[in-house]
């Protein structure tokens, strides 16, 4: 194998009055399979075409009569570029967040043997020092739908069928976007991203509803290059219910990479016939208020010495004619939910924060929220600890060597 644009939305809201910037439409469906299976190997790094990191990840929901928790699961191939002697590896990322009780939190990220089976358009992947760790996950391209088993410690999943909502959404409008400015070994590089991802309801391989999910597709391509310099990311996702029934699916995402700021916003609504998405990027956005992302309340970062913290509740604004008109959201997750060792934090001595919850409130185009499925929120984001913590927006990006 060889391996995340900000809001989309919907015609339902669109027919309903809603007030909407100009943005990208999904003209046509993506093929699933094109992007679920892995990446045609390059060695063309000048061009953009060589992928240094690929993954396939899922975050989701699980409710039943005896649980309820949120879990991620990430499978990922890194591929580090030519002028690096650093090796080839694969990696499977497993969380679990209870929602009842204690809450518990559990997540490991394994290293192990990760291999595609074109036949069956599945991935298996064994962990190298506990060979009972293990995933299948694979694509029916005649059903359009992928069959998950997890087997770990943390988390145990098995034969779910996870069953896309709408056709494949291309983030960013086009699936083509950009992943901002990075420094890696003193080396400057600007990364751009095939980014593909689907809404799915989850259910057992007896059909018993479970939940919903959201699973990303994604590559990074590095050109050498660019400002370089500090890199953080804040990336969201949504999936809820709006006042007037309609469903809705967000993916929010902002990275500030030195003097640059990407972001991206894709919303779907409704579900089969009535699926429709939009997407907004920096790049195409004509709005007053581009994405803004507010920390609201601050958790402590385990392990960091000087004392870290980072967000536990965001506030998630964008506007067109006003402030917030167009999306106004609070999402918020249990905290303590961190890893270490994976995807962009690979090389980062502060753990990543890849975090699922089941709390949001707001409104889209004017639109309350009226339920909530689940939440995720991943971020690369921190600074110092003060004695006192203000009520305000800070960016002093972490520093991936």
């Amino acid at each position: 194998m060889r391996r995340r644009q900000f809001l989309g939305l919907m015609a339902a809201l669109a027919a309903a009055g809603a007030v909407w910037p100009a943005a990208r439409r999904l003209a046509a469906a993506a093929d699933r399979l094109t992007w679920w299976k892995p990446a045609t190997p390059s060695s063309d790094i000048a061009h953009g075409n060589f992928v240094a990191l690929e993954w396939r990840y899922l975050a989701g929901r699980i409710t039943t009569d005896a649980d309820d928790f949120g879990y991620v699961v990430s499978l990922a191939d890194y591929n580090p570029p030519p002028l690096f002697s650093s090796p080839d590896f694969q990696e499977l990322l497993v969380m679990r967040q209870g929602f009842t009780g204690a809450q518990a939190h559990a997540t490991s990220t394994y290293r192990g043997a990760l291999s595609y089976d074109s036949a069956t358009a599945t991935y298996s992947f064994v962990a190298e020092d506990d060979p009972a760790v293990s995933v299948i996950w694979g694509l029916d391209t005649t059903a359009q739908r992928y069959r998950l088993t997890v087997t770990s410690p943390e988390l145990a999943l098995t034969d779910l069928l996870i069953t896309p909502q709408g056709q494949l959404i291309a983030e960013g409008g086009d699936g083509a976007i950009s992943s901002g400015n990075i420094t890696v070994s003193g080396v400057p590089f600007e990364a751009f991203s095939d980014y593909y991802a689907d809404w799915a309801e989850v259910s057992s391989s007896g059909g018993t509803p479970l939940g919903l999910a959201r699973l990303d597709m994604q590559t990074i391509k590095p050109v050498p290059g660019g400002s370089g310099g500090d890199f953080s990311h804040h990336w969201f996702c949504l999936a809820c219910t709006l006042a007037d029934g309609t469903a809705a699916w967000l993916s929010a995402w902002q990275i500030v990479s030195g003097a640059s700021t990407v972001w991206g916003a894709t919303l779907g609504s409704g579900r089969g016939a009535t699926w429709a998405v939009t997407s907004w990027t920096e790049t195409a956005f004509t709005g007053s208020q581009p994405l803004s992302v507010q920390i609201l309340d601050w958790q402590s970062i385990p392990g960091t010495n000087p004392t870290r913290r980072t967000g536990r509740r965001w506030r998630i604004q964008q506007g067109q004619a006003a402030a917030g008109d167009t999306l106004d959201i609070e999402i918020a997750v249990p905290p303590g939910q961190f890893i270490k060792g994976a995807r962009i934090s690979t090389a980062s001595s502060i753990p990543m924060q890849e975090a699922v919850g089941p709390s949001a409130s707001g409104s889209i185009g004017g639109k309350a929220i009226t339920a909530i499925a689940f939440a995720a929120a991943e971020s690369t984001y921190h600074e110092a600890e003060p004695d006192t913590i203000p009520m305000r927006q800070t960016y002093l990006p972490s520093v991936v060597t």
